[in-house]
């Protein structure tokens, strides 16, 4: 499950859970501001043979003052048949897949 702001993303989103489609693979980065003041990636989630098997708009209230300045936002739900965590400081990496795990 993923939230991420409605932009121009969104329409390939909605034709991929309409139509089924099987992405070979998505790659999804994640950034924090570093002690310097700028952006650096220090998560990387590299998924593959995915289907995306929901989209769901919502928007926060924005009556409420702690969300009146929020985008609107959509929260994605996928299948995969392989994901592979990387953590970039140290290069610690973990994979799992449906496909290789072994019999009890």
């Amino acid at each position: 499950m993923l939230t991420k702001a409605l932009d121009s993303s969104s329409p390939y989103l909605y034709q991929f859970v309409s139509a089924g489609k099987l992405l070979k693979s998505a790659e999804l980065k994640f950034y924090r501001i570093n002690y310097a003041g700028q952006k650096e990636e220090y998560l990387n989630v590299f998924i593959e043979n995915v289907r995306i098997t929901c989209v769901v708009p919502f928007m926060e209230d924005v009556k409420d003052r702690d969300y009146e300045r929020h985008d609107h936002l959509e929260v994605l739900e996928m299948t995969y048949e392989k994901i592979t965590w990387k953590y970039l400081d140290g290069n610690i990496i973990h994979s799992d897949s449906w496909k290789e795990r072994s019999a009890a």
